[in-house]
């Protein structure tokens, strides 16, 4: 069986993650329902548990679950984390780009964009709409794989500009040195 909440389990997280499934893990138990014992963690936590026939709970950015996995597995909840501005059941995207830099959203129109993967809402179906909006779209740059990951390659100067899903910035901002590298972009 697997259970994992990789979304937003970093070392700083972590016990209050694992607190959290203790909690579910039970509940579920006194229903008569199996659960594991501990969460899965690290890059098992992603594909390879939204496809494992033994999943038990996960979480999934909301394009992965649109684009692949909403015939193969059960949507029960959608977290509210109090992210100002943004409504229960919602997310928001921050566009971030080094401290230094100061272009506006637009001017970053042929910018090296970071993103963390193609079937991302946050960091890349989301901007990309956006950017639409405005008249233009971002060209795939650097492919990452996380969040974290697309905002440390600006504060590195490897991108100029990522979008990053809001509680992770939130978690940046509160955990990571880089942070101080990097500014929002409106």
């Amino acid at each position: 069986m697997i259970a994992s909440l990789g979304m937003y389990d970093r070392a700083e997280t972590a016990g209050a993650n694992d607190r959290f499934w203790a909690l579910v893990a039970a509940g579920l138990r006194t229903r008569g329902l199996n659960a594991p014992d501990a969460l899965t963690r690290g890059d098992a936590a992603y594909w390879a548990a939204w496809q494992d026939p033994s999943l038990v709970l996960s979480q999934t950015c909301g394009f992965p679950y649109r684009a692949k996995l909403h015939d193969h597995v059960a949507l029960v909840a959608t977290p509210d984390y109090g992210i100002e501005g943004c409504p229960a059941g919602y997310y928001a995207s921050v566009f971030v780009a080094r401290a230094n830099d100061l272009r506006t959203l637009p001017e970053f129109c042929t910018a090296r964009f970071a993103y963390n993967e193609g079937l991302s809402q946050s960091g890349w179906a989301a901007p990309q709409n956006h950017a639409a909006t405005m008249g233009f779209q971002f060209q795939p740059g650097l492919e990452t794989g996380a969040h974290r990951l697309s905002a440390l390659a600006v504060a590195e100067g490897r991108a100029d500009l990522a979008a990053i899903d809001a509680l992770t910035w939130r978690m940046i901002q509160r955990w990571d040195p880089m942070a101080a590298n990097l500014r929002e972009v409106a």
